[in-house]
């Protein structure tokens, strides 16, 4: 069974990036961008990565100053807070984003 997981509050907020997209981070949904269009977040488990296929299911787990944010059985992405700045790190690029 799924966890559910609380995104930590200096991640949350309204961020856009220099192309106008935009990423909403609430307390359990994150939506926008390529990572969902609107997900409930859920702890990151191996089961539940392996099992669960949902576009509406975020997985994720914090390690450090590093949010890793996927959907199941997906590419994992990483959100990283840098003063005013949220960093989004997807495969090989870096998108910056602010509020």
């Amino acid at each position: 069974s799924l966890k559910a997981y609380n995104v930590p509050k200096r991640y949350r907020g309204h961020w856009k990036n220099k192309y106008k997209h935009w990423l909403t981070i609430s307390k359990r949904h994150i939506s926008g961008s390529d990572i969902a269009t609107h997900g409930t977040t859920y702890r990151w488990t191996a089961k539940a990565y392996q099992r669960h296929f949902s576009n509406h299911i975020v997985l994720c787990l914090r390690r450090g100053k590093y949010l890793n944010v996927c959907l199941p059985s997906g590419e994992p992405s990483y959100l990283v807070r840098k003063g005013k700045y949220l960093k989004l790190h997807e495969d090989t690029w870096v998108d910056t984003l602010h509020r």
